[in-house]
């Protein structure tokens, strides 16, 4: 069966009546969605699409949520595409989110959600090109290094590209400094160092990329639940988180791609790291500094921050925050100490995170969004 997709959520292109384990696991390295539902394409305005349908089965209503968050104010989602799995659907593109809405068929019954929701065309491969606004900026300040490159992360799958001020129509080549493996199909990245563009901000890294890679390697916010990202059947059972919102009933796992943050204000921090096809566990240094809240600040394809705070041997009154910036593909995160904070990270905390710090005192301030073709001609 074919299958089309609204981002990375799988919409099953018929009506189906029970839910199918085996195509939940093909989903698996795309979504955390599988489902039974209808979508209809209503006429009318033209770059208007209306998808209706249910999800059912025993994931149903963390699969409503996901596509509830996914619409709601409270992420940097603008832009996402719509497409089939074979390349075949005439209403493919990017689209903007207009408004969804769910719920539960039968007020009993978890297991079946209904979802309706509205999606405005804002363009295609053909007319609009992927575009990352970058305009590095220095960090407050790190206790982690002094490197002064800005890297950015593109899709390794993404071609044409070039860097371009909209301004002045210029543009410089675009090279890239490294290829890291993530998981899945099509989601390694390359990185871009922004700082030695020679063009003066703002300015943009624009390329193509096709939908289904274009999203491969995006950074994912996980709630897993308190359970296995895999369940007992084999079946994907994680939630894909992309409100601020959003109320965990397990812990917030920040993904990558290339290594997954367990922010867990019990057990603490722990990290894993993908590697010849696999996950394994980093070795974190112990300290005597507990994670006590995290406060998820911004939720994008590209980038995901916190804001975290410890406390010294359970010693509420004596605490330290530190700033979290986690990008798509990256094996490290960038730590900054907050504008409100005078004091250096303490040596326990800071030894703590080493293995996976960003020594960088820049950060990129990258957005995703699109650029027309006609605007990018020479």
């Amino acid at each position: 069966m074919s299958e089309t997709y609204l981002y990375r959520q799988a919409i099953p292109e018929q009506a189906q009546t029970d839910t199918s384990s085996q195509q939940r696991r093909q989903l698996s390295k795309l979504a955390t969605i599988d489902s039974g539902s209808t979508v209809t394409d209503l006429g009318g305005d033209p770059n208007e699409i209306t998808l209706r349908g249910q999800y059912r089965g025993r994931y149903a209503d963390l699969m409503a949520e996901e596509l509830d968050e996914l619409f709601g104010p409270a992420n940097s989602f603008d832009v996402v595409p719509y497409y089939s799995s074979t390349g075949r659907l005439r209403a493919a593109g990017y689209y903007a989110l207009s408004s969804m809405d769910v719920g539960r068929a039968d007020p009993r019954r978890a297991s079946v959600q209904t979802f309706d929701g509205r999606l405005t065309r804002e363009g295609t491969r053909q007319s609009h090109r992927r575009s990352l606004h970058v305009q590095p900026q220095r960090v407050h300040r790190t206790d982690y290094g002094n490197e002064t490159r800005a890297l950015v992360s593109i899709p390794s799958a993404a071609s044409k590209r070039t860097w371009y001020k909209r301004e002045t129509q210029e543009r410089a080549p675009v090279s890239a400094t490294e290829t890291i493996a993530c998981e899945g199909d099509q989601a390694n990245v390359d990185l871009v160092d922004a700082q030695t563009v020679d063009l003066s901000p703002p300015y943009e890294l624009v390329y193509d990329v096709s939908y289904e890679a274009g999203g491969q390697c995006d950074v994912v916010l996980w709630d897993d639940h308190g359970r296995s990202k895999i369940d007992d059947t084999g079946v994907p059972s994680w939630q894909w988180v992309f409100a601020t919102s959003h109320e965990f009933c397990g812990v917030p796992i920040i993904d990558t791609g290339n290594i997954r943050i367990h922010l867990d204000e019990t057990t603490g921090i722990t990290v894993d790291q993908y590697t010849d096809t696999t996950w394994t566990t980093l070795d974190l240094p112990p300290t005597d500094w507990h994670l006590h809240d995290v406060d998820i600040t911004t939720i994008s394809p590209i980038r995901i921050e916190a804001h975290l705070t410890f406390t010294h041997n359970d010693n509420s009154d004596d605490s330290y925050t530190l700033r979290m910036l986690a990008r798509r593909g990256r094996a490290t995160t960038q730590f900054t100490v907050p504008s409100s904070v005078s004091t250096p990270t303490p040596s326990g905390l800071r030894d703590s995170l080493a293995p996976i710090a960003d020594p960088s005192v820049r950060r990129p301030t990258s957005q995703l969004g699109l650029i027309a073709r006609k605007e990018v001609r020479r």
